[in-house]
């Protein structure tokens, strides 16, 4: 303790020195105080018998715990490196999917065929599957263009047997039990954004329901993962099953 509280005493009188001659700032002063609160606990451990050895094996401890928080810092540190090295290349790779997949809108859209690939499957005595498409997607627009200009209903019409099979709609009221299930339809027309749903039973309308924006919204976030019912509980369906049903029948309509 003498040879800690000499030198602490000599640091003092150095530091007194500079701001004597104003060469010091702030900071010095700040310095100057915690050297005399220094010493003044080195002349408190002196006085009350403190034992040299315990006192720096405290204070040893006290530097290796702030090497080992240090470490921590480090640690943490690079794992948020990784977390932001991690995250830009699963955007880039999202990117590059968002191209590549707007591409294939764009070739799948009209299913247009380079004349090269026509000439190398007749040559090779192949049909092109994109050929068949084209075909099928001019006379599926023409049966729209139909359905326009004469004014037919464009809803799409699933049997509700077979949403129950593909766990569409989850369970049914008291009103659709047994043979009931097999002789029911239901229908959806996409009208501005929301779906407008109709149930019918041998061939006679049993319910009309809607299902609005806020309702695809939360079958999106929220609801994902629910079972929500419409009609007055006639019907109940799982969210993320009809929100695909939905996409699919606007994408044909």
């Amino acid at each position: 303790f003498g040879e800690l509280h000499e030198t602490l005493g000599s640091l003092e009188s150095r530091i007194s020195l500079r701001l004597d001659d104003g060469q010091a700032d702030h900071v010095v002063e700040a310095l100057l105080r915690t050297v005399a609160r220094a010493k003044r606990a080195v002349e408190a451990l002196r006085s009350n018998g403190e034992d040299e050895r315990h006192v720096f094996e405290y204070i040893d401890g006290g530097f290796r715990r702030r090497a080992d928080y240090r470490a921590h810092l480090r640690w943490e540190q690079d794992a948020a490196d990784s977390v932001r090295r991690a995250r830009q290349s699963y955007i880039e790779a999202l990117e590059g999917s968002v191209v590549q997949l707007s591409r294939v809108a764009r070739l799948t859209e009209k299913c247009e065929i380079s004349e090269v690939f026509h000439v190398a499957a007749h040559r090779c005595s192949e049909t092109l599957a994109f050929s068949r498409a084209k075909q099928i997607k001019h006379c599926r627009r023409q049966e729209l263009l139909a359905k326009e200009e004469f004014g037919e209903s464009m809803a799409t019409t699933f049997r509700l047997k077979d949403l129950m099979d593909k766990g569409v709609v989850v369970k049914t009221n008291d009103q659709l039990l047994g043979g009931a299930r097999d002789k029911s339809v239901v229908c959806f027309e996409c009208q501005g954004g929301e779906f407008e749903a109709q149930v019918f039973l041998k061939g006679e309308l049993l319910k009309e329901f809607t299902i609005t924006r806020e309702d695809l919204r939360s079958a999106e976030t929220g609801r994902k993962n629910g079972v929500v019912s419409y009609a007055d509980g006639l019907l109940w369906f799982n969210c993320f099953r009809l929100r695909c049903l939905l996409a699919h029948a606007a994408a044909e309509q």
